[in-house]
Order: structure tokens, then sequence, then C-alpha cells
């Protein structure tokens, strides 16, 4: 949801998904898939592909800065093993509590 100065609502508390956000697979898979990411920043006058509600894009890319798969993969890596870490850690926590009739720890 959009408050209103349209920015994101929930900016501070938002999932790992959003988090993630410019290094999806899709996005930092290819250079070109990048590239079409990248808007303007506000604060850049002139023409260009800025972001709204309905097309979305990264203020924080550039068309000029280098793409560098190596790091954006690592960092995909990193990324899935801390949401498996906290998705393992929640079932067996689940798992636990069922064994024990669904009382609270």
């Amino acid at each position: 949801a959009l408050h209103h100065e349209g920015k994101c609502s929930i900016y501070g508390a938002r999932p790992l998904q959003c988090r993630a956000y410019p290094f999806w697979p899709e996005v930092a898979g290819s250079r070109e898939a990048w590239e079409a990411e990248a808007v303007l920043p506000d604060s850049v006058k002139g023409p260009g592909p800025r972001w709204s509600a309905l097309t979305g894009g990264c203020e924080g890319l550039s068309k000029d800065a280098a793409w560098i798969p190596g790091p954006v993969a690592a960092l995909r890596q990193l990324e899935y093993a801390m949401y498996d870490a906290r998705r393992l850690a929640a079932t067996e926590a689940t798992a636990a509590s069922t064994a024990r009739g669904g009382e609270r720890q």
C-alpha cells in the first residue's frame, strides 16, 4: 500500500522478496533486464523513465553503471540461504509444537 506521498507504507517492515529487489533473477539475470529496470531518481532533471506504482523500476540502478553478474549471483545465493534457514527453523518449530500437542513454549 502507498501512503499519502505515493511511497511504500511498509518499507521498514517489507518482506524478504522486497528487500532482495532488484537482485531478483529476472532482473539481475541479464544486462538487458537490469537496464530496463533502471529509472531516474526524482532529483535528476530531464527526460527519462521514472518510477511509478504502475510501472515500478529501481532508482538505485543506472543504465551507465557496470552490470556485474558474479557478485549479483553470490548475493542471491546468500539471500536464498538465509531464507531457507528461516523457513527451516519455522518448520521445525511448528513440528515441535505439533508434537507437544500445540502448546506454546
